[in-house]
């Protein structure tokens, strides 16, 4: 049912993740990933022209990147990570508030973080601690 919404809702964005995830055209689609992330506009913009721009979402994939991250590989997202997580280690340490966006930065440090069993535990970790301490979620 959710697959028809889509498509009913936001024909555009249906076609896009439709090529996008079938692989059909990969180069382009990367590109086209990496240009929507980084300056906001890519062939993504002109498929979706149509679409509700509430309803679009980006590709899943580059969802949880940062600008670095997308252009500079895994290598820069692992620094940028550790800087993010330090910030987070400075405000435990001054008093200041959490944020989600912080928890994420350092569970991405901790080695097989995405093995299943283990992201389960992370994840409810962070919706239990996180709800009861009123965490904001990150943008």
């Amino acid at each position: 049912q959710r697959q028809l919404d889509e498509w009913t809702e936001t024909p555009g964005m249906a076609l896009y993740n439709a090529l996008d995830r079938s692989d059909t055209l990969g180069l382009i689609m990367e590109g086209s990933n990496i240009l929507d992330k980084t300056i906001g506009f890519g062939p993504k913009s002109a498929l979706t022209i149509f679409d509700d721009p509430n309803k679009l979402k980006e590709a899943s994939r580059f969802k949880n990147k940062s600008v670095a991250d997308t252009l500079g590989g895994p290598t820069v997202g692992l620094a940028n990570d550790v800087i993010d997580a330090t910030k987070g280690l400075k405000k435990i340490l001054t008093g200041g508030k959490l944020s989600r966006g912080d928890y994420r930065a350092g569970e991405r440090l901790i080695p097989g973080q995405n093995i299943p069993y283990i992201q389960i535990l992370g994840n409810t970790f962070e919706r239990h601690v996180g709800d009861q301490y009123s965490w904001p979620n990150p943008k």
